[in-house]
Formats: C-alpha cells, structure tokens, sequence
C-alpha cells in the first residue's frame, strides 16, 4: 500500500533557483523537489554532507494553491581580490552588483509518497519539530504556519493523484481549481524535465539529476459532460457518431453560412 505526507508550504518569501546568470538569479513558480528534500534533511538534522537517497527516492507532488508574485531585489555583493598587477601581497576591493528574484505569498500543497509508513512519520514527526531551522530557498525565506493551517496536514492513504486533488487548501484564499506537478512513473509521458532531483548537498559541490514530471488539473468541471454535449468522435474531431455528417453541418455545407441562399454565392 501506498502513503501520502501532506506539507503546507506557506512562506512571505520564496525562491527555488533554476537558472542563474552571472548577474541574475531567477525563481521557479513552483517549489522544486530538491528544496522540499533540502527541508526534509534539515528537518531529519542531517549535514549536508549526508547522503539523501533514501529522500530523493520518495515521488514528489506539489499543487500551488495561492500563484504569488514574483518580485526582483538588487543587490551588491564586496568582496576582497588581489590586485596581480600591482602587486601579489596587495589587496583590492571589488563590487559586484546583481539581481535576485523571488516569489512573494505564495501558498504550496506538497506531497511525499512512499510505501514506508515509519519513513514517512519520521519525516512527519521532523517537521513538526525540526532540527535545524527550515528555509523556503534561501536563508531570508522562512516558512510561516498560519492559524489553522499547520505545515503538517498528516498522512493519507492511497497514491499522490488520490490524494492531492481531493486534499482541502494550504491557506484560507486557496484558489478553488489549478494544475499539480505530479512525478512521473517510469511508464508515463512526461510533460517536460526538470533539473532538481537532488543528488547531494555537499559544500564541494552541489549535483542535481533531471526529473520527469506531468501535469493535472483540479477542481475544473468537465464541460462536455455537465452540459450533455457530445465531446466528438473517436479522434476527438467531428460528428460523434463518426458517420456522415449531421444535419446541422448538411445545412452549412456550402456557404458555410446556416440561413443563407446559396444561390447567392452561385455564378449567374
């Protein structure tokens, strides 16, 4: 059988970096799975010189439930070289000006599934009183707990696209529908690639592997079927029947137009 631990991530400021520049460091829109395992391994008090396999195994979901927005902070950087032309005993300082992006209010839905239930409540139990203190990317974003919404929602049974649809809002304004990130199972399609499964956190050097992920909407009604019109054919294209054409589209052929002379559009 398979367990879900649901996470409230809720945090003023965010930021997942994903690509960077000399100058600027960008943010992803969404929590990536190797700040969620960076949580996770600080939570467990691990260093970061510790292997987290055993984490980095777990099947990762996250569903944003409140997008934020993002904003840029400028900022310099002062940093003491030496100056080879002059002399090799003498220092100089350099200035380094450049651009960090965040995510601001953003409210994330996260999900950690596996089959090892004591995994998974020492994972929940870490959370709930972690080691070391807990950042949402960088030191400067810490995650906050807002009245009744603590970041531990518990576990759930069953697999991550059971349980993440049908799982209530990480904060009160939770938009109502959305997309979820869902980790791909070795024979699924992969909607795109991310670079952020982690394989250390080592300070000599950090490494992360490419991940596949899909993604699912929640909380969109299906219009075909609430309105009773067909959705097509077996292509998905046409009359649903796949026979001949209906009797609207026997009246448009033609013109093109319904209610008008076709003899209008005939040479004379």
């Amino acid at each position: 059988m398979f367990y879900t631990l649901i996470l409230r991530i809720n945090s003023t400021w965010a930021s997942a970096g994903i690509d960077r520049t000399l100058d600027y460091y960008s943010t992803s829109r969404e929590l990536t799975k190797s700040e969620v395992v960076g949580m996770a391994a600080a939570a467990l008090g691990r260093s970061r010189e510790d292997p987290v396999d055993d984490l980095a195994a777990l099947r990762y979901a996250v569903r944003t439930d409140r997008p934020g927005r993002t904003f840029t902070d400028a900022q310099t950087a002062v940093m003491r070289v030496i100056d080879k032309a002059a002399d090799l005993k003498k220092e100089k300082v350099a200035r380094y000006f450049f651009h960090k992006e965040y995510l601001s209010d953003a409210s994330f839905l996260v999900g950690l599934e596996s089959e090892d239930l004591a995994f998974l409540e020492k994972i929940q139990d870490a959370f709930r009183h972690p080691y070391y203190a807990l950042y949402v990317g960088r030191k400067n974003c810490v995650p906050v707990e807002l009245p009744g919404y603590p970041m531990v929602a518990g576990i759930r049974e069953g697999r991550l696209e059971k349980v993440m649809p049908e799982e209530d809002g990480a904060c009160p304004d939770a938009q109502p529908f959305g997309k979820i990130q869902y980790e791909c199972l070795p024979d699924e399609k992969a909607d795109a690639f991310l670079m952020d499964q982690p394989v250390t956190f080592s300070n000599k050097g950090r490494r992360y592997a490419r991940r596949a992920v899909r993604y699912a909407t929640y909380g969109i009604p299906d219009f075909y079927e609430d309105s009773g019109i067909p959705a097509g054919g077996e292509d998905g294209y046409g009359d649903p029947s796949g026979g001949e054409d209906s009797p609207g589209q026997q009246e448009n052929d033609g013109a093109g137009f319904p209610g008008v002379d076709t003899d209008f559009f005939q040479e004379a």
